[in-house]
């Protein structure tokens, strides 16, 4: 699995320095060319080289993207890897047809030999910057909504079913998760009200509540209001979500039965913890 995500990230990889190569060459072309046909016209060929300048700047920023997804491969989740893939083969698709465009106008302008046929396309895409590229490097890391849930129901908290169901219930609030830490819970008419997921605090955060849910849904199973209600479970599985992830590296809080449940953990389900904690708290 390791190898076929590596060779993926390659082959877009190829294609987007194939992308640079294919329009420097397009732009060089027609750059000399225009120059036989409209020698004075240099307005008209600054405007092509400013357009094409800022466009490349998208594919050589990407370039660092899949660089970091090439170093961290074995670190990273096969999953988050393909997502990210999908994402920026979209990110081609939708501004590809622009410089494409482009050219084509600029040539047919010089084939007719009227410079007012050069004109700018409608509709120019978004083009990827830094704090771009920050966020597909922390989406990589698994700091992400996606990773959350797939965890959650990797480590059998929720079936698929569940999840989608209580997700429904979900207010993200795009706000810095430490400083606003205290809006974030589970209110009274159901809802859950959780930061976007965008670093670790926030990641485990999502994950806190989210089983803070689960026990509340499973509260008429479960019948003991201080594992219901108590702290051992969602820290727990922060805790475990910080384990299995490579990039974690904040210490948030612990409880002494969140780390007994660490020590033990054997990919047991929600259940087998439950009664985990259940026996841990009848020892003391």
């Amino acid at each position: 699995m390791k190898q076929s995500t590596y060779k993926y990230i390659l082959e877009q990889y190829r294609d987007v320095l194939e992308e640079i190569w294919r329009v420097r060459k397009t732009y060089l072309v027609d750059y000399i060319y225009s120059k036989k046909v409209f020698k004075d016209n240099e307005k008209m060929r600054k405007t092509l080289r400013n357009e094409v300048n800022e466009y490349l700047e998208n594919p050589r920023n990407e370039l660092k993207i899949y660089n970091f997804l090439l170093k961290n491969e074995r670190k990273l989740y096969a999953e988050d890897i393909h997502r990210i893939l999908d994402s920026l083969q979209e990110c081609y698709e939708s501004r590809y047809p622009y410089i494409k465009e482009l050219f084509e106008n600029f040539e047919t302008a010089i084939g007719m030999n009227l410079d007012y046929k050069f004109y700018l396309p409608k509709h120019k895409p978004e083009y990827i910057g830094k704090d771009t590229i920050d966020k597909y490097k922390l989406y990589a890391k698994g700091f992400n909504l996606d990773r959350v849930t797939d965890f959650l129901i990797e480590t059998e908290v929720y079936s698929e079913e569940t999840l989608d169901s209580e997700m429904k219930k979900v207010k993200q609030l795009d706000v810095d998760a430490q400083e606003n830490i205290d809006m974030f819970g589970i209110y009274e008419n159901g809802g859950i009200v959780l930061p976007r997921v965008r670093d670790e605090l926030s990641a485990c955060i999502t994950i806190h509540e989210l089983v803070h849910n689960i026990l509340l849904l499973k509260k008429e199973e479960i019948k003991e209001s201080n594992i219901i209600y108590g702290e051992d479970l969602p820290v727990f599985y922060e805790l475990l979500y910080q384990k299995t992830n490579s990039f974690a590296r904040q210490i948030i809080h612990t409880t002494e039965i969140a780390l007994k449940l660490l020590e033990s953990y054997n990919e047991e389900p929600l259940s087998i913890q439950i009664e985990k904690v259940k026996k841990y708290i009848t020892k003391d």
